[in-house]
Formats: structure tokens, C-alpha cells, sequence
């Protein structure tokens, strides 16, 4: 709209008389675009990723309404259940950690409940027990008791419940969840579209920014501008509705995260980058 209104007055095409190119027109605009993705990617590495599904929470009326009962993940080739998380008192409640080799299972530890330190998980009143095999099969089983056990280093309560949920993750706990799963092998597709939704996909509305500013007529005694207005309108729209289906299909796990959002934006950025190059002396 401040394009459209420096146009329908005539300011354009006054300060187009002297002397300044597209490329100096488009900086005071592309300078506030950046500076509102670099706040909101700020925003991102804190609490705030985390504030919609909060009040999604407090709209449900629960009595805890943050709990997640029975989890189920692998932890370093164990397998991990616990039957209830509180990712705000940072409490698990009754863990059973399962070691196997091959098909034979090794050992079992329970605990029935664990506090997060920030690092790890410290876990209380352990039980462990070890399964004993020969050449017949399973003979007998040891049960030990111990007083503590630290485990599920690095596996924050935000992380569990957005693996097993699907609930958001900031930036810093989804590079750090990238990284924690990445070294078990394990599949980390919703991470990296939750990565790149937060870095990447912004980036798509200052390319169209550059394509639009560049675009688009000077000249009003030329152009017919409700029309122009109306077809840009409905180019970004489209667009944006386009690339917003790709993200929750990349989400979703049915194309790469790289395909459905990197691609797309990535050719978005070409071809507004060429239009800045082609721009660099045009009035």
C-alpha cells in the first residue's frame, strides 16, 4: 500500500526525476522487512515459540493441562516409556528404561519418578532388572535396587513432548533436538521443518517484497492501478498460500523438508536477486 499510494501521487515519479534508481526506492522498505524478521527470529530463541500452544492449553480448561501421559521413544538404542511428563514442573512419573540386543531384552530399569536439571534426568529409587540367558533361553533374572540414576542427557521436557506431540520448539531446543537425534540416526524430518518454518519460510515475503517493488509500473498515466493492485494482490496471496501447503506437507513427513521450503524459497530468492542485479542502474 505505500508503494500504491507513492505511485497514485505522483511521488514516485518525482523522486524517480532525481535521479534515484529502484534499487535506492526499495532500501527504506527492505531494511524495515529485515529488521522485523531478524525481531521475530529473536523472539523465536525464547519463550515465545511457545506461547500458542500454551494458550491452546489454557483453553482446554484441564486440570494440567501441559501433562502427556505415556510416552514411548528410543534413547541411544534403549527404549524409553514413561507414563507421565510435566514439561512445567519438569517431572516424569513412573520411567521403565528397556535395553535389548537383538531380540533378547537385556535389562529393565524403573523408577517411578525423575526430575530435569537442565542437563539430564535424575531419576530415584531405581529397579533394575537383569535378565539372564544360556543356550536354552532365558534362565533366570537379578533384580538390583540403587538409590539414583541420571539418564536422558540432553532430552529437555519441550523436547519430549514436541517428538512425541508434534508441539513447537524454539530455535535453540530445535537445533539442539536436531543434533541429539541426528547422532542417535534417528528421524529428524519434523525438526528440520520446524527449523527451517522459523528461519527459512519467512524469508519468502522479502523476496516477493523485491519481485513486487521491482514489478510493478511507475507510471500511473500507463497502468490501469486497481487492476495492477488487484492482480499483485492475488499473486502474493496464491503464492503464499502455495508455499504454506508445502510447509505442512514437509511437516507432515510426505516431501523432504528441503524440498517443500528450501527449494521454494530458495528459487523465490534467485529470481528476486536477479531483478536486483537487472535493477542497478534502471529508473
Amino acid at each position: 500500500m505505500t508503494v500504491v499510494m507513492l505511485i497514485k501521487n505522483g511521488n514516485m515519479t518525482a523522486l524517480h526525476s532525481f535521479g534515484y534508481t529502484k534499487r535506492h526506492l526499495v532500501l527504506p522498505l527492505l531494511s524495515i522487512a529485515v529488521l522485523v524478521y531478524l525481531g521475530f527470529t529473536a523472539l523465536h530463541t525464547t519463550e515465545f515459540s511457545y506461547a500458542k500452544d500454551k494458550a491452546d492449553a489454557m483453553l482446554t480448561q484441564n486440570i494440567n493441562p501441559y501433562a502427556v501421559d505415556n510416552l514411548f521413544f528410543i534413547y541411544k538404542g534403549d527404549f524409553v516409556y514413561v507414563q507421565k511428563l510435566d514439561p512445567v514442573k519438569k517431572t516424569m512419573q513412573n520411567i521403565s528404561l528397556f535395553k535389548l540386543a537383538g531380540n533378547d531384552l537385556l535389562y529393565t530399569i524403573h523408577a517411578k519418578e525423575a526430575h530435569f536439571n537442565g542437563e539430564d534426568w535424575k531419576a530415584r529409587d531405581i529397579l533394575t532388572k537383569r535378565l539372564i540367558y544360556d543356550k536354552e533361553g532365558l534362565q533366570r533374572h537379578d533384580t538390583i535396587k540403587s538409590a539414583a540414576l541420571t539418564t536422558l542427557k540432553g532430552y529437555k521436557p519441550h523436547m519430549i513432548e514436541s517428538i512425541h506431540e508434534g508441539k513447537a520448539l524454539n530455535i535453540i531446543d530445535g537445533y539442539e533436538a536436531f543434533k541429539l537425534l541426528g547422532d542417535q540416526h534417528l528421524n529428524t524430518k519434523k525438526i528440520r521443518s520446524t527449523l527451517y518454518q522459523k528461519i527459512v519460510f519467512p524469508l519468502f515475503s522479502i523476496a516477493l517484497l523485491l519481485i513486487f517493488f521491482f514489478k510493478m509500473p511507475f507510471l500511473i498515466r500507463y497502468i490501469n492501478l486497481q487492476l495492477v493492485l488487484a492482480f499483485w494482490l492475488a499473486v502474493i496471496f496464491i503464492l503464499w498460500g502455495v508455499l504454506f501447503a508445502l510447509d505442512h506437507i514437509g511437516h507432515n513427513g510426505v516431501l523432504l523438508p528441503e524440498v517443500a521450503i528450501l527449494i521454494p524459497v530458495s528459487l523465490l530468492w534467485v529470481y528476486a536477486l536477479a531483478l536486483w542485479v537487472k535493477n542497478k542502474e534502471v529508473i
